[in-house]
């Protein structure tokens, strides 16, 4: 793969003006660093089910970062949102024994499992249902 490799995406999505994009393919040819966003940082970045294949970052300066399925591979993620959200949907994200970092304001809705080499949260954390959404830590 090179530079100019097309990236097919999946339509509009649920939010109009949303465009959907399977990044699975990509990673799996070996590349391994791909922007998606505004230039500006807005705007919200939801992301679903991945594999892993290399160490990961995925950062907005204002926007929100969604998680909405699990996500895998024994690499490290690392997940930055300056003044936006990040939120998850449900989901777990297991990165064997790679480090996991979430710097940002943390939202959880539903029962969520983060299971990693280490796991750090660098700001709030939210359930917005209480009682009823979770946040597991495993190792």
């Amino acid at each position: 793969p090179d530079a100019t490799q097309a990236i097919s995406t999946g339509g509009g999505g649920a939010v109009p003006g949303e465009v959907t994009f399977d990044l699975n393919p990509l990673l799996s040819a070996g590349i391994t660093r791909i922007g998606v966003g505004r230039a500006d940082g807005s705007g919200t970045l939801r992301v679903g089910a991945l594999a892993l294949t290399s160490d990961t970052k995925l950062q907005t300066g204002s926007g929100d970062i969604v998680f909405t399925d699990a996500i895998t591979g024994s690499h490290e993620l690392a997940v930055e949102s300056a003044t936006g959200t990040i939120e998850l949907q449900g989901v777990t994200i297991d990165t064997g024994s790679a480090a996991q970092s979430y710097q940002g304001a943390l939202r959880l809705a539903g029962s969520n499992t983060l299971r990693g080499g280490s796991v750090c949260l660098g700001g709030t954390v939210d359930a917005t249902v209480a009682g009823a959404d979770g946040l597991h830590l495993c190792r």
